[in-house]
Parts: C-alpha cells; structure tokens; sequence
C-alpha cells in the first residue's frame, strides 16, 4: 500500500516539476525523482498522468499566459510604441522618427491612396443567363 501510495506522490511532484520545468527531458526527470527514464516515459504517456497534469495546469494557469494571442499582441504593441516614443524623446533622431511613422501607418493602414488595399481578393464569377426551361438551358450549357 505504501508503494502505491509513494507512486503517487512520485506522479503528483513529477507533474509539479513539468509545470514548472516543461523543456526538461526525461532523463533529467527520471533522476530527480529517482526511477528509470523508461518507468518516467510510461508514466507520462499514461491517460492518467496526462489528466492530472491538465487538472494542475488549469489550476495553476497564469491570466497572463491564458490571454487571447490578440489580447498579448496588442500588449506587445502598447509596450513597444512606448519604448520608441522614449527613444525618441532621448535622440530626437530624424532617421528613426521617420522609421516609426512609417511603420505606425503601416500598421494603422494610413498613408494609402484611395482604392487601394493592402489584401486584394477580387474575384469575377459568370452565372448563366435565365432561360425559360430546363431544357434549353441543359442544351446551351451542354459539354462540348
């Protein structure tokens, strides 16, 4: 019973230390926690372990790593402009002053002439004139 018992606590801190370290391999695991990298592998590839290290993970998730990818972007976004609008404050260089409009109109879709677009997907369909019955449309339209 107490094998068991410690298989499971070997399981829960297994998945402890995966959540923690995810790039860590299995060998370095095996030794951590003293079984082979064979037992460790079997382990981990079981539906078992793999639910409990979902059910850790949902409790442990960080909000910032649950954001959506363009909630995190426009974070990204938000910082950067920060940082340029601090450079050029400190250097007020021409060089990247211009560099920074260019890539914030980009971004913003200014600077364009009107009727152009940055993503063109036009595209023409011929539908068939009406004709007044089936027939007569299966005989204009028939393969050649």
């Amino acid at each position: 019973m107490t094998k068991a018992l410690n298989k499971q606590h070997i399981m829960e801190e297994m998945v402890d230390i995966l959540l923690a370290y995810p790039m860590m391999s299995r060998s370095e695991l095996a030794q951590r926690v003293g079984y082979s990298a064979n037992w460790v592998s079997i382990v981990i590839n079981s539906d078992a372990f793999q639910a409990k290290l979902a059910e850790r993970r949902n409790e442990l998730v960080n909000p910032v790593l649950a954001l959506s990818l363009e909630e995190k972007y426009k974070g990204l976004v938000d910082m950067s402009l920060d940082i340029v609008a601090e450079k050029l404050a400190e250097s007020n260089n021409p060089a990247l002053a211009l560099q920074a409009l260019e890539i914030g109109n980009k971004a913003l879709g200014l600077g364009q002439q009107k009727g152009q677009n940055l993503v063109q997907a036009n595209f023409v369909i011929q539908v068939p004139t009406k004709s007044a019955s089936s027939t007569e449309w299966a005989e204009a339209y028939k393969p050649s």
